[in-house]
């Protein structure tokens, strides 16, 4: 009592303090974003009974109508159906664990037990096996579930024992509490540095891990209390176990057997709900009522958040980001973010100076005093410099011109008046600035350059702009001693103090919708510039070089109305789309809008302020926010991104999509829809998504929130697909996921397809040319045996008029014996005649032996021996007797060259001559040589030229057909030469060489 009363009064002192101060609050109010999930959202049911994240960064909760899967865009749901037997048993899940291999436990209102992966998504019904049903009616509302070094689960038993279940052996074993040498039941169980423990209303006891027969324990601690529930026991890093029961928290360290008791607060009601909800990062997080409170690690116990809505806490998880679930009793899934302040919202009361100035605890009387309290909307003009912030009125005239000052004290009042005291223009103030030594400038409604001196409190005129009356002056920059920047709508102007000329420097701006000019606080020569709707430049007055960023290059809106510098790379703006912060340096955008907690995301123009401190205020139409911009955390987290849902030709896999590696599809399954999603939750609406289809896509794609990649008549080939999320503040994270997607070729587009069209094509066209050369050669062969006939009658015809051509000679020669009286050679001639011609008659076919032909021409030889009285010798040499036998020629082949050689070359002679034959082998050929000592074939053209023959000798051109006509009949390449013979230039004679080729063509 003793300790309400001392509250009540500090309290009470400190609201007097703040009532009578003027001076402001420092401190920045801590501001969480809070958020519903309801089955409006697709929550199962708005009763959430646990809440656990597994390995994928999945948060799945347990409702009593069924599990529910969250991946920040919408939730997969998992309900009991009687029709479907692989579904879950139930749909009142009273607790749920989860263990390191991906398993749920999911325990029901009837005792039955589920075992669900979360990657592949099996189900085990654990009590439909005989050897669990036990556990059905005999375990105790599931309050505990602790695992061992041998991957065995303890659990409490209505007696006041415990279960231990091995559902990789399908063995349960049940111990009483008697039989684990205990005088009460237990009450918890919990898994202590190896060792596991038991709990009692009045004690701890540890056994050692692994003899589940035989236990040796540490020694009782007694506990006072008086428990309505069981224990939910939580163990920090260091330690310490801590139970917390309805008198207060116990923390009890096993090392030093000290117990520490801390009372819960004062204003709690011990008959109340009270929720130990569990550890994270060693802070102890418990509800009461309708407050969480943290028990840091530090042993302070803080009141973290109080819920001023319906409902009580049942479950909590803090989630990889940091983010906090609460599971409530029938009010849904609540949200609160409790590491990332985020941008707090104030509803317009008044006017936007006066609001912001009265939040940060300036007081209503000093601002009374002030021209602040005529200020409109959009009527203040204000300059920071230092602590110190100048605000003007910019709408009405005063000969005496106006300006308060605040500073981390007060708020003062100033009148400046005219140096020039014969000038009685009314003036108001455009636009206030200052230099870098903080001497206050402005710029008047009728164009005048004010000086202001803050001691004398006096202004001077230094020149007048050069710039339309009608124009708005929304920007007035400080250069230098002798330089000013100034802005409307649709100018930016340049004003020398020396030479009083204005100068228009519009064109080198690639906009003409200026609302707000900048000047860098660290490059001098940078100027920042926010435009109605061409996002924000930089524009270099040195060079007149400018660089644009839009929302092309990621900004969140394209209207600017304020730039406000934060340290040396940070630039604060307000937009048509919240507020957001640039960084110089890096391009790193950070956006808050209305779903942050802004109070609307359209600002104004003119309406805002660098407060002392650092602090920034913005006003928009609705309302405004104030805040430290030191204050507001970067997001450095790396979110990861889960596959949620594949598509292919707008089916559903039915294959869990978490187990997915590789996708090998056919050819007709090239439409695909892949689905995915962050696993930051704080801020689902300002995550961002890129993907990118190796194989398919050089550059990755941005498509902002939408978290579905479709590809439609995909090529055949291997690809893999890569997807990548931002985190809150834009960055994108280090965790890329990524799929293996394979799609087969069409049959027809395969390597095999291709070999066998090919060998198709290619036995095709054997077939069509074997076909072809086989009618060919038919036809040929009708052709040849045509031109056979043609020859062999051609050479027939030969033949026939070489035979009387043969015949007319020899008769000449008998005829000549006879005349001459020579009867016995005429007989004898005669005779051999005889025998030639019954020669010539047996020979009847187109080709003789080589050795016929031979005896034909010896016979002839003997005749004109004969004739002419032995005047001609001859001789004949044959190598191989079989040869010239097998050798077929055709008839009277080798007779002309033997008839030209006695006619033309012996016979000419004076002494007459010999013929000489000579047949051998040389290769495949057989050569016959017959060779003459006459007068040589250039003597016998001579002889022919002089005197007329007896006849026209036709033998060689007969010969050089039959030739011809016999190679090509019989495909044979015999050929003849004649060569003449001299010895010292004088010609001896004539050597012809016939060549008769013997292989088979």
């Amino acid at each position: 009592m003793y300790i309400y009363c001392m509250s009540r009064l500090f309290y009470a002192l400190v609201f007097i303090l703040l009532a009578v101060a003027s001076k402001p609050i420092a401190a920045q109010e801590a501001v969480y974003h809070v958020s519903t999930l309801t089955v409006e959202n697709g929550l199962p049911q708005s009763y959430v009974s646990d809440i656990v994240q597994d390995s994928n960064g999945f948060l799945w909760t347990a409702t009593l109508n069924g599990l529910g899967r969250y991946d920040g865009k919408e939730f997969k749901l998992y309900q009991h159906t009687k029709a479907n037997k692989n579904s879950i048993s139930g749909n009142i899940i009273l607790h749920m664990f989860l263990t390191k291999q991906n398993w749920l436990w999911l325990c029901y209102d009837d005792g039955k037990i589920d075992l669900f992966n979360t990657v592949t998504e099996k189900i085990i019904r654990l009590s439909q096996n005989p050897t669990f049903k036990r556990l059905e009616n005999e375990v105790q509302n599931f309050k505990s579930l602790v695992s061992d070094m041998e991957d065995h689960f303890w659990m409490l038993a209505n007696d006041g024992g415990v279960f231990e279940i091995s559902p990789k052996q399908k063995s349960i074993r049940h111990f009483t509490y008697r039989q684990l040498n205990l005088n009460e039941p237990v009450v918890a169980i919990a898994n202590y540095q190896g060792k596991l423990t038991w709990f009692t209303k009045t004690g701890i006891a540890f056994a050692k891990t692994g003899q589940y027969q035989s236990y040796s324990f540490g020694k009782l601690r007694t506990m006072n209390g008086n428990l309505k529930e069981h224990y939910k026991v939580s163990i920090k890093k260091n330690g310490d176990i801590i139970v917390i029961d309805s008198l207060g928290i116990n923390i009890w360290n096993p090392t030093s057997n000290e117990i520490k008791k801390i009372k819960l607060p004062f204003f709690a009601d011990p008959d109340q709900s009270l929720v130990t909800l569990g550890l994270k990062n060693d802070i102890l997080y418990f509800g009461l009522a309708n407050t969480i409170y943290q028990l840091k690690p530090n042993y302070t116990l803080e009141k973290w958040i109080v819920n001023e809505q319906k409902g009580k806490a049942n479950s909590l998880c803090i989630d990889q980001s940091g983010v906090c679930w609460i599971g409530t009793n029938g009010y849904g899934l609540r949200q609160y973010n409790q590491t990332r302040k985020t941008l707090p919202s104030y509803q317009k009361r008044h006017h936007f100076v006066k609001d912001v100035l009265l939040k940060a605890g300036y007081t209503e009387a000093a601002i009374q005093k002030t021209v602040l309290k005529h200020l409109s909307s959009f009527s203040s003009r204000s300059t920071s410099h230092g602590d110190s912030l100048w605000i003007g009125e910019a709408f009405q005239e005063f000969e005496s011109l106006p300006l308060v000052l605040i500073n981390e004290k007060e708020i003062k009042s100033f009148s400046f008046k005219n140096s020039d005291t014969k000038d009685l223009t009314k003036r108001s103030i455009r636009f206030l600035t200052h230099d870098g030594t903080g001497v206050l400038w402005a710029i008047s409604q009728n164009n005048n350059l004010l000086k202001f001196d803050k001691k004398n409190l006096s202004y001077s005129v230094q020149g007048t702009v050069q710039i339309n009356r009608k124009e708005f002056i929304n920007g007035l920059i400080y250069i230098n001693d002798d330089l000013f920047l100034i802005s409307t709508p649709s100018k930016l102007l340049r004003y020398d103090l020396k030479t009083k000329r204005t100068t228009d420097l519009s064109y080198q701006l690639p906009t003409n919708n200026v609302l707000c000019i900048k000047r860098d606080p660290i490059l001098s020569n940078l100027i920042w510039i926010g435009t109605l709707a061409d996002g924000l430049i930089g524009y270099d007055i040195q060079n007149g070089t400018t660089k644009s960023y839009n929302k092309q290059n990621g900004l969140p809106n394209n209207t600017i109305y304020a730039i406000i510098p934060h340290g040396k790379n940070e630039l604060w703006c307000s937009s048509n789309k919240g507020v957001f912060s640039f960084n110089k340096q890096t391009k790193a955008i950070r956006s808050f809008t209305s779903i942050d907690g802004l109070p609307n995301d359209e600002f104004n123009s003119f309406e805002y302020l660098v407060l002392p401190r650092g602090l920034i205020a913005f006003g928009g139409s609705i309302g405004y926010t104030l805040f430290d911009p030191a204050q507001i955390a970067d997001d450095h987290f790396n979110p990861k991104v889960v596959i949620t849902n594949v598509n292919i030709i707008n089916k559903t896999l039915t294959q869990a999509v978490q187990t997915i590696k590789q996708l090998n599809l056919s050819y007709h399954q090239n439409f695909i829809n892949i689905n995915f999603a962050s696993t930051q939750y704080d801020f689902p609406q300002k995550i961002k998504y890129r993907y990118q289809l190796k194989g398919l896509n050089k550059e990755w794609i941005e498509v902002g929130g939408q978290n579905q990649a479709s590809y439609t008549s995909l090529p055949a080939g291997k690809y893999t697909f890569m997807v990548n999320a931002s985190n809150s503040s834009g960055k994108w994270s280090a965790h890329i996921k990524q799929i293996s997607i394979s799609i087969a070729p069409p049959f027809w587009n395969t390597w095999w397809f291709y070999v066998c069209c090919l060998l198709s094509i290619g036995l095709l066209i054997y077939l069509f040319l074997r076909l072809r050369i086989r009618k060919i050669k038919q036809q040929e062969k009708w052709k040849l045996d045509v031109e056979r006939e043609a020859l062999q009658l051609h050479a027939m015809a030969l033949r026939a008029r070489m035979n009387p051509h043969f015949i007319f000679n020899c008769l000449n020669s008998i005829k000549a014996l006879i005349q001459q009286k020579e009867e016995t050679k005429a007989i004898r001639y005669l005779t051999t005649f005889s025998t030639l011609i019954r020669n010539q008659f047996n020979h009847n076919g187109n080709e003789i032996p080589l050795a016929k032909e031979l005896d034909t021409c010896k016979l002839y030889m003997e005749l004109e021996a004969l004739r002419f009285d032995d005047y001609i010798a001859y001789e004949i040499n044959i190598q191989d007797e079989y040869l010239i036998e097998e050798t077929m020629v055709p008839p009277l082949i080798v007779q002309p060259f033997i008839e030209n050689a006695i006619v033309h070359g012996l016979l000419p002679s004076p002494s007459g001559g010999k013929i000489k034959i000579d047949v051998y082998r040389e290769g495949a050929y057989i050569i016959c040589k017959i060779k003459d000592n006459g007068i040589g074939r250039a003597a016998a053209k001579l002889n022919k030229e002089k005197s007329r023959p007896l006849h026209q000798s036709q033998g060689i051109e007969l010969l050089e057909q039959r030739i011809h006509l016999h190679n090509n009949l019989h495909g044979s390449t015999s050929t003849y030469e004649i060569i003449d013979l001299y010895e010292q230039e004088k010609a001896t004679g004539t050597l012809v060489i016939i060549k008769f080729n013997t292989e088979e063509p």
